[in-house]
């Protein structure tokens, strides 16, 4: 997915600004999320990958992530 979609969706969620929503998500989220090991994020094409589908199989049961799209 792409960084933006991912901000779409949390956005429309959380009813936040996109915007907001993505300058967080790459300033301090994905860092995170990267080191942590469960992302890795290519800044140059904007793709975030999971390295952890159990943990994107959870958030899909959860609602956060709508992968039909």
């Amino acid at each position: 997915m792409s960084l933006n979609e991912v901000s779409e969706h949390i956005g429309a969620t959380l009813d936040s600004s996109v915007e907001a929503v993505e300058t967080n998500l790459y300033h301090t989220d994905l860092p995170k999320l990267e080191r942590a090991g469960f992302v890795e994020y290519d800044e140059r094409s904007g793709v975030i990958r999971s390295r952890n589908c159990e943990l994107i199989s959870k958030l899909q049961q959860l609602g956060f992530l709508d992968c039909t799209t």
